[in-house]
């Protein structure tokens, strides 16, 4: 079954495996073109801001996660959503990012896989939803 998967739970993915098992396991799973950003960002979170992380675990989680997203398919929203994804961020009262998934995961046909309680939450209303922990 296709995924997509936001950057909360690719991370959790990333951190807890091996690149070859992570990228087998995601294989036929999609990514944002948001989520180079949210990925990069939340490297930066563990290191720069909270210093969760020392340099070389840095330096070893950001190659492994550079290989695991050069392996995904990237999908982008057209300007033509933007509408639609407005139009859920409002009435699931998500961020316009989290509604993207949302968005894009209904258009596709794809389950989204999040560890976002939120955006899990309103996803079930509309499709499949598992956390990083039900991929493994």
């Amino acid at each position: 079954m296709p995924y997509l998967v936001d950057s909360s739970s690719l991370m959790i993915l990333i951190k807890n495996m091996e690149e070859r098992k992570a990228t087998k396991l995601m294989q036929d799973s999609k990514i944002l073109d948001l989520t180079y950003y949210e990925a990069g960002n939340m490297l930066w979170k563990h290191s720069g801001l909270h210093k969760y992380v020392s340099k070389q675990d840095l330096a070893n989680l950001t190659d492994l996660t550079k290989d695991v997203l050069r392996k995904l398919e990237r999908i982008s929203a057209e300007s033509d959503d933007l509408p639609r994804i407005l139009e859920i961020a409002n009435r699931e009262k998500l961020t316009f990012y989290d509604s993207s998934y949302l968005y894009i995961a209904v258009a596709k046909g794809l389950s989204l896989v999040t560890d976002d309680f939120k955006l899990a939450k309103a996803s079930h209303k509309y499709i499949t939803t598992k956390t990083a922990s039900e991929m493994v």
